[in-house]
C-alpha cells in the first residue's frame, strides 16, 4: 500500500486551517513545481512554484505574471506574503471564475489560483486563498530541491522554442 501523496509546499492540515470551508483533495503533485487540488463540488486549485536562477530574474518573471493576471482581473497588493504579492478575483460576469494570488519571495514565485464551479470567486474566497499562499511561501524555500543550473534555460535557449 502506498502512502498518500502530499504537497511539499502546504500540508493537508495547513491547507485545512487556511481554507476551512473547503475540503481539498490533492490530485497531483507536480514534481516540486506545484500541486493540483480538487474540492467536492468540482472546484479546482492550482498551486505553482517557479524557481529562478536569481532574484533579478524572479522579479522580471513576477512582473510578467502580475501583468498577465491583471489582464484577467483587477489586482490589489497583498501584504505579508514574501517580498511582494498581488491578488484578485475575476469580474462577476466572467465566463471562468477565478481567485488568484501571485507572490515574489527571493528567487521564487508562487501562484495559487482557485477556479470555483457554480459560484462567484469573491473576497470570501480570496481571503482563504491568500492565507494558503502565506503558508506556502513560508514553506517554499525549505521544500524545494535544487539541481544546479541544469534546469534553467537562458534567454538564448528559449528563443529557439519561441520562434
Amino acid at each position: 500500500m502506498r502512502a498518500a501523496e502530499t504537497c511539499p509546499f502546504i500540508s493537508a492540515q495547513e491547507l485545512g486551517r487556511a481554507m476551512p470551508a473547503l475540503k481539498w483533495s490533492l490530485i497531483s503533485n507536480q514534481d516540486g513545481r506545484g500541486c493540483i487540488y480538487q474540492a467536492g463540488r468540482g472546484d479546482t486549485m492550482m498551486l505553482s512554484v517557479f524557481r529562478n536562477p536569481d532574484k533579478d530574474r524572479a522579479r522580471e518573471l513576477y512582473a510578467t505574471f502580475v501583468k498577465t493576471l491583471g489582464e484577467r482581473m483587477p489586482l490589489n497588493a497583498v501584504s505579508g506574503i514574501g517580498d511582494e504579492g498581488q491578488g484578485g478575483t475575476s469580474a462577476a460576469g466572467a465566463e471562468r471564475q477565478e481567485a488568484s494570488v501571485v507572490a515574489l519571495s527571493g528567487d521564487y514565485i508562487l501562484q495559487i489560483s482557485v477556479y470555483p464551479i457554480g459560484r462567484r470567486a469573491d473576497d470570501a474566497l480570496l481571503g482563504p486563498v491568500t492565507e494558503a499562499a502565506r503558508v506556502a511561501v513560508a514553506n517554499v524555500s525549505k521544500s524545494s530541491e535544487r539541481f544546479g543550473n541544469c534546469e534553467w534555460l537562458t534567454a538564448a535557449d528559449a528563443d529557439g522554442f519561441l520562434d
